[in-house]
């Protein structure tokens, strides 16, 4: 068993032909903007609520929201204290109504998927009350122990780890494509892996990563160079490309090729990274293939 982990994704040597294939940064075309401003605060309508932040609110942002939403993440603000909760009051209550946060897409017809993460209805209730109530602080000795975050990999210490070429320099503002990088990993035997785990170096700025493994014979980008960060447009400078330019996106119309050769990136998943998104952990007796070059 062998841990694999990437740190925003990296190299190994350049001699093999396995490679790991990711895109990294903001959504495709994606628009930069300064974070949104929280809702303007509405006055108290619940006058006998006995609801306060530190001794019921607290402990539900620490278990459900703090992952994302704090200090180096990529969330417009943090909610580890009062003072930076209580301007977001509104937007809160606004959010966790609507189910929107903490994010989860499941339909609710099932609650058998282990990483099950949407709140209980008792707790959003309790925070629309609170927020109802004009987000009351309470006593400070209420207040639970701040909770812990691993800085760095959140895995136990990776047996490989890549890094990408060079640091990517992101605008403050404007418009930003997927990058795309290949990076090979040097592996030269079949190596099963347990824990994989993306993990930026500047969590406040990346929006998501997707790592892929480009097996050996594979066509996908077959002539792109490595360790070099390139756009889906520029690639089709590259003689040779396949036919499904991204990911997933379907049969490419200008040719009948619609689907990719047995093995390639399209089955080739290997991990990916965005707030919040926990490591791929494998139980004993499961773990992920990726093959030698």
């Amino acid at each position: 068993k062998r841990a694999v982990s990437l740190l925003v994704l990296g190299i190994a040597a350049a001699t093999a032909t396995t490679t790991l294939f990711a895109q990294e940064v903001n959504h495709e075309n994606h628009q930069i903007a300064p974070a949104t401003a929280p809702l303007p605060a509405a006055a108290a309508t619940v006058q006998n609520s006995a609801l306060t932040y530190t001794r019921d609110i607290a402990p539900l942002f620490q278990n459900n929201c703090e992952t994302c939403h704090r200090p180096g993440e990529g969330t417009p603000f943090s909610m580890t204290n009062y003072a930076s909760v209580k301007p977001w009051a509104a937007s809160i209550k606004r959010a966790v109504a609507a189910k929107r946060m903490p994010p989860w897409f499941e339909d609710g017809t099932t609650k058998k998927f282990e990483n099950h993460r949407a709140l209980a209805k008792a707790d959003i209730d309790k925070i629309v009350e609170w927020v109802d109530a004009g987000a009351p602080m309470g006593d400070m000795k209420d207040m639970p122990k701040p909770r812990n975050f691993t800085q760095g990999w959140t895995i136990p210490k990776p047996d490989i780890s890549f890094q990408l070429p060079k640091p990517f320099a992101i605008p403050a503002t404007g418009t930003m494509e997927y990058q795309y990088v290949i990076i090979p990993t040097g592996l030269t035997k079949d190596t099963w892996v347990q824990h994989i785990e993306a993990a930026p170096t500047d969590r406040s700025v990346v929006h998501h990563i997707v790592a892929y493994v480009r097996t050996p014979g594979s066509t996908y980008f077959k002539n792109a160079p490595y360790n070099t960060f390139f756009t889906a447009k520029e690639a089709k400078n590259f003689p040779d490309r396949h036919p499904d330019m991204v990911p997933d996106r379907g049969k490419d119309k200008t040719t009948a090729k619609a689907q990719a050769p047995a093995g390639d990136v399209r089955s080739g998943w290997l991990v990916g990274y965005a707030p919040g998104q926990a490591p791929d952990v494998y139980k004993n007796g499961q773990a992920k293939l990726i093959p030698a070059g």
